[in-house]
This record gives structure tokens, C-alpha cells and sequence, in this order.
């Protein structure tokens, strides 16, 4: 976000829409708090004019506020915003705000396909007290997304599971690593396929679903709620054209995510937090060819496993892997090779 299409916001004169002021000594103090310049991560987080006055996103919906000096009581405050959009003027009154930084008023702006420039206009009428308040303005761009950023399958790609028994929570990666060296000993063949699912890509699981199933309007899916280890998912699941949103291109786009993501036919939405976001989960193939394998339990205790079937399903590897607090997910039959640490 910033000026063009960087991602550096700068402002240089007031941090946000307006200053207001009381008087002090019959004189009107309406000074100005310099912005802190903000490093924004992604376009496509929204807007908050909270300590910058020039912003841009692809998400159309923004905040703004007021600051506010010295002492307010008695005063009232009628502010008029000016969206910049041809929008009617947003009016709010406060009455004995109290010193500080005050959300003023938020807007969404209609999408488009194109890059849009807005000039939003704060001004305010004192219609009790003796305040004073100096007006200002904000500057918006809505940018349009761009390919690698609209929904769709090649969302699948990005943000993959693990397949490293190391990214387990430590002590069910502990207790999977004896597990596994068991299995091993006794012949068994033991391949992960996945170990810790990133919740950037439970988050893609989740909302593709949702829009692609009509249960959630693209308009609405929230922002992905980053970190400072997990920065926030640019991905626009809004698709755009010269008249505005598209809902059927949305809905179609997120269709194609989900089954690239291979959740389009879960009866369900995927979980945003589960087992597998936390590191509790494996999932792993276990085979043997030997018509008789001999195990170790966690107690040391040796198992003979003469019976199949030879994977996943076999009821006495189920009963050995919960002995090193490895559970067989239930029912066994509809997830073979998913174990965890409380078997869902």
C-alpha cells in the first residue's frame, strides 16, 4: 500500500482525517500529529486510516478516525465525511469525546476491474463548546486485483502441507517418532504424506468451500488473520468486472480452488483449527508384505500380528499405536492412514 502500486504507506501531514482541539487561553490549538509511517504487507489487506492518510488495497472496505486534543468537555462535534464516490455524505456527531484517537466512520467502495482514485473529505461543525477543528483529507486507491491474486486454482499450489515429522507439536512428534521406529523394526514400510497443514491453507479450505457451496458471499470472507509468522494471504475473492462484483465468477473461481484443494465433495466445511493446524495429526501409509510381523508396544510388550488386513486398518496395529499415544482416527475405515493424538 502507499503511493502507486508499492507497498509503503507514507504520510506527511496529519495521521489521519482530522485534528481537533479545545481552546486554550482564547487561542485555537489545532495542532497536528505526525503520521508514523507504515509498512503494509499485502494489497490486499484493508485500509485503516488510523496512522496513515494515503492508502491503497484491493479491499474496497475501509476505516477512518479522529484525533482529538486537550480538554473536550462541553463540546460537540457534527462531522461530515465525503467518500469521494458520489455516495451520500456520512454525518456523526460526538458529544464530550474524550481525549485520544476516535473511530470516525467506515465505508466500502464498490469494486471494479480497474484501479480507482478516491479523495475522502473530513470537515465538522463545533455546535457546542469552545473547540475548534482543523479539517482534513484522505487519499484511497482501490486497486483491482491481479491474476495471481484472484481466486482460483492455482491458490492450490501455495501454502503446502508437511511432510516433516519435526514440524509436529514436540510431544506427539516424540511419541510418533517411537511409534514409527517400532513399525520400522517389525518390517513395516512407513511413508508421511503430511504432518502440520500451514492454517493459511485450512484458511483457503474453509472460505473456498463456503463461497464454492453458497454459503458465505465472496463479498463477505474475512481477511485471513496474520502474524508475524504467518503474513496475511493476498488472495482477492472478489472477481471484478466494469460494472462491479461478480458474484458467478466468484463463486465459480472458489469452486475450482476447493477441488484443486480436494475438499469440493467434503459434506462439511474444513475446519480452520483441527489437529492437523496444530501439529497433532499424521498422516501416514503403513504396509507390510510378511504374513507374520512381530511389534513392540510402548510397554515394550512384543504384539504378533499374523492377521490383515496389512495397513492402516489392522486392528492390532491400531491397538499397539495407542499405546505410544498414537490414535488410529475413528472410524478406522473412512481415514486408513490418519492418526492423532485423540484419533479425530
Amino acid at each position: 500500500m502507499g503511493g502507486g502500486r508499492s507497498r509503503r504507506a507514507t504520510a506527511t501531514a496529519i495521521a489521519v482525517a482530522a485534528i481537533a482541539s479545545a481552546l486554550t487561553g482564547g487561542v485555537a490549538q489545532a495542532g497536528a500529529v505526525p503520521a508514523r509511517p507504515e509498512l503494509l504487507s499485502s494489497v490486499t489487506a484493508p485500509c485503516d486510516f488510523k496512522t496513515v492518510n494515503s492508502c491503497q488495497s484491493t479491499d474496497p472496505a475501509i476505516k477512518t478516525y479522529v484525533v482529538l486534543n486537550g480538554s473536550l468537555n462541553g463540546c460537540t462535534f457534527d462531522f461530515t465525511v465525503n467518500w469521494g464516490d458520489n455516495s451520500k455524505p456520512q454525518r456523526v456527531i460526538m458529544t464530550n469525546p474524550k481525549d485520544g484517537t476516535d473511530f470516525l466512520a467506515g465505508h466500502s467502495f464498490s469494486y471494479s476491474n480497474s484501479d480507482r482514485n478516491f479523495t475522502i473529505e473530513v470537515s465538522a461543525n463545533v455546535t457546542a463548546g469552545m473547540c475548534t477543528f482543523q479539517p482534513g483529507t484522505l487519499s484511497f486507491t482501490l486497486l483491482a486485483c491481479t491474476s495471481s491474486q484472484l481466486s482460483g486454482p492455482s491458490w492450490a499450489t501455495r501454502f503446502g502441507d508437511s511432510k516433516s515429522v519435526s514440524d509436529l507439536a514436540p510431544a506427539f512428534g516424540k511419541d510418533v517418532t517411537a511409534f514409527v521406529t517400532a513399525m520400522k523394526r517389525a518390517s513395516i514400510t512407513v511413508r508421511t504424506l503430511r504432518t502440520l497443514r500451514p492454517p493459511e491453507r485450512a484458511y483457503l479450505m474453509h472460505y473456498s468451500w463456503l463461497v464454492a457451496k453458497r454459503k458465505l458471499s465472496p463479498l463477505k470472507v474475512p481477511a485471513f488473520a496474520g502474524s508475524k509468522k504467518h503474513p496475511p494471504v493476498g488472495i482477492c475473492w472478489v472477481h471484478a468486472t466494469a460494472h462491479g462484483a461478480s458474484k458467478p465468477a466468484s463463486i465459480a473461481a472458489a469452486g475450482k480452488l476447493a477441488a484443486a484443494l480436494g475438499v469440493a465433495s467434503m459434506p462439511t466445511a474444513p475446519l480452520l483449527s483441527s489437529a492437523g493446524t496444530l501439529g497433532e495429526s499424521i498422516v501416514m501409509s503403513t504396509t507390510w508384505t510378511r504374513s507374520k510381523i512381530t511389534i513392540h508396544n510402548a510397554s515394550g510388550h512384543a504384539v504378533v500380528i499374523r492377521s490383515g488386513p496389512r495397513n492402516g486398518l489392522n486392528a492390532k496395529l491400531i491397538a499397539v499405536g495407542a499405546t505410544y499415544g498414537v490414535i488410529h482416527f475413528s472410524p478406522a475405515g473412512k481415514a486408513r492412514n490418519d492418526w492423532s493424538v485423540n484419533g479425530q
